[in-house]
């Protein structure tokens, strides 16, 4: 056992075990053996190492999108919270480019609330479930971004992609992606898709007249 071959050491070959480690050398003999057994059993205490797969850029489809309907709720009903957080979790563990935009789900949450999302596209094909389309930018308003994202059979995201500079790349995890992913989720569980309505959508304004006259009816003059 480990507690009999520390005992057998002297006091100053623990410490320099100990410091080794990064423990703390202080305490009698029986406190550091102690020590020693607990980082053996922990393993130093060190995290567990993770290790990411290989991104592998995909071949985007470029026809066929639709837009989003009612049925496609039994499509997105296997996108959940969890998955979201663990693919942005996953990318960030491995993806230094993208480390700095910890907050990118709190930030694609404040993206999707203010309505952001000005167009969405899903393919269905056998391979797995393809999303497209826009985000404005969070500040300029005459700025936009294309997006696009993959997710397989289960609703897991696999792979996404961004015009914006924190989306390069074929597993982007910026807060536009963030915010499609979450519009998703919550499309899947209320049946309400937070996007943006195209100016054919809309009620005709731009032909109506600005003002209205109310005054009294005036009689044609006579020119002959």
């Amino acid at each position: 056992m480990a507690a009999a071959k520390y005992s057998l050491w002297t006091v100053p070959k623990l410490k320099a075990e100990l410091s080794i480690k990064g423990a703390v050398i202080t305490g009698r003999k029986a406190d550091l053996i102690d020590r020693l057994v607990a980082y053996d059993r922990n393993h130093n205490f060190k995290p567990p190492i993770i290790e990411i797969p290989e991104a592998i850029d995909i071949e985007w489809p470029k026809h066929g999108y639709k837009q989003p309907i009612a049925d496609h709720r039994l499509v997105f009903s296997k996108v959940t919270r969890e998955q979201i957080d663990g693919y942005f979790l996953f990318r960030l563990a491995g993806d230094k480019q993208v480390n700095g935009d910890i907050k990118a789900l709190e930030k694609g949450r404040d993206l999707l609330q203010a309505k952001k999302i000005l167009a969405c596209s899903v393919l269905i094909l056998v391979d797995g479930i393809f999303l497209s389309g826009i985000v404005g930018a969070a500040m300029k308003k005459q700025v936009s971004y294309n997006y696009h994202i993959k997710l397989d059979k289960s609703g897991s995201p696999v792979n996404s992609k961004c015009e914006c500079p924190a989306g390069k790349g074929p597993n982007a995890t910026c807060k536009h992606v963030a915010a499609v992913l979450l519009m998703a989720n919550i499309f899947s569980n209320t049946g309400e898709i937070s996007i943006q309505k195209s100016c054919t959508e809309g009620l005709q304004t731009f032909q109506q007249p600005k003002t209205y006259y109310n005054g009294v009816p005036v009689k044609i003059e006579k020119t002959c």
